[in-house]
């Protein structure tokens, strides 16, 4: 199961994510109508049950923010050929913008790729970001972790 998303080898991949706090029937039209148009058959589009436990957590407690969601989707394009790019890109970024109505605005960073500085202010919230910048300051001023989703560091004047 770990190991399910994992990037395969030699593949192209896009991916992106968004938290749902309920999947009422016209959002899982949009899904399910996503799902069959994927644009290659190695593509995974999946719904993953959220909250649970993880919603029992204080919000302040973490940095991870919107734990009551009920749900993630997880659009997960692969495909072989960079020919195939932009489809493939743009059926992830097509089944966001449908869903949209139906999501939180928040979303898992693990399920993004990088998408700009406000998919992680959407990830951690204005609070826990703010925190994190901090210590990022505190320990590295300098910026030197920036990969993955980057959080900048607040450096004291």
């Amino acid at each position: 199961m770990q190991s399910m998303l994992d990037d395969p080898p030699g593949l192209r991949q896009y991916w992106s994510a968004d938290y749902h706090d309920a999947m009422p029937d016209e959002a899982l039209e949009v899904f399910l109508a996503a799902g069959a148009a994927r644009p290659s058959p190695l593509t995974q589009h999946l719904m993953l049950p959220w909250g649970g436990v993880l919603g029992e957590i204080a919000a302040d407690t973490t940095p991870l923010s919107q734990r009551s969601a009920a749900w993630v989707s997880h659009p997960f394009a692969t495909w072989e050929h960079a020919a195939d790019d932009a489809a493939n890109i743009a059926w992830v970024r097509d089944y966001r913008a449908a869903v949209a109505p139906f999501t939180t605005g928040g979303t898992y960073l693990n399920f993004i790729g990088d998408e700009g500085q406000g998919r992680i202010t959407a990830a951690f919230g204005e609070h826990n970001l703010s925190r994190l910048r901090e210590v990022k300051g505190e320990y590295d001023p300098e910026n030197v972790f920036a990969g993955n989703q980057n959080i900048r560091p607040t450096v004291p004047v």
